[in-house]
């Protein structure tokens, strides 16, 4: 699994490192549909308390998506067992494609046990190529949880490639609204195909999210 670590925005030029996928599932898609999933994974503690994840991924696998985006995931926590939680998810699903980005990392021994470095952040899943990828900090007020966009190139075939932004919108409108400005910017770096997916924390006809999608329910159109 490729790793962009935030916040030092270290760019991926080359293909990330394939994971080893469990069987041989194909796509499940035809090149006229592609199936895309967002889900905030909460580092896999249910509603009942209990840290499972064998439960996302069964919700994974029930699903079957081509592309998915995981938010508040854990990578070597205590909370969550010390697991590798993108690593894991991706080969449970079959899919050989993991980028992942740190929006939090901790050293403490509490969190991190002896020596260790605990990480928490978004991940992307791919059955599909992922030529690139990259780490944008997203604004955020003093004290708040720092954020950041995933962007990631896919492949689905040779010269139709899909830009991917992934994201975990703040928890208060105001940060909301100044990211939405950096995700607009975002958007307009690309001129074909774009799909932008993430935890929003914001109902569809809040004014960040209109702002997002120019009061029509869909993105922007790309540049001229």
């Amino acid at each position: 699994m490729r790793r962009v670590v935030w916040p030092e925005q270290r760019s991926l030029s080359e293909t990330p490192r394939a994971l080893p996928a469990l069987g041989s599932l194909a796509p499940s898609s035809s090149l006229q549909t592609i199936r895309f999933m967002s889900y905030n994974i909460h580092h896999a503690q249910g509603i009942d308390g209990e840290v499972d994840l064998n439960r996302i991924a069964a919700v994974l696998n029930a699903a079957r998506p081509d592309v998915v985006l995981l938010t508040e995931v854990d990578t070597f926590w205590r909370r969550s067992g010390f697991q590798d939680q993108a690593r894991m998810l991706a080969q449970a699903l079959g899919v050989p494609y993991a980028i992942a980005v740190d929006t939090l990392v901790r050293r403490n021994p509490y969190d991190a046990g002896w020596g260790g470095v605990a990480r928490y952040g978004l991940a992307l899943l791919s059955r599909y190529p992922v030529t690139a990828a990259r780490a944008t900090p997203l604004p955020v007020s003093l004290g708040q949880e720092p954020r950041a966009a995933l962007t990631a190139d896919i492949q689905f075939r040779e010269g139709v490639d899909v830009r991917v932004i992934g994201v975990h919108l703040g928890l208060s409108q105001e940060d909301r609204l100044e990211q939405v400005d950096t995700l607009l910017s975002l958007t307009r770096e690309w001129d074909s195909h774009r799909v932008l997916m993430g935890d929003f924390n914001a109902v569809l006809d809040s004014p960040e999210l209109q702002l997002l999608l120019g009061g029509a329910n869909e993105l922007p159109p790309p540049p001229e």
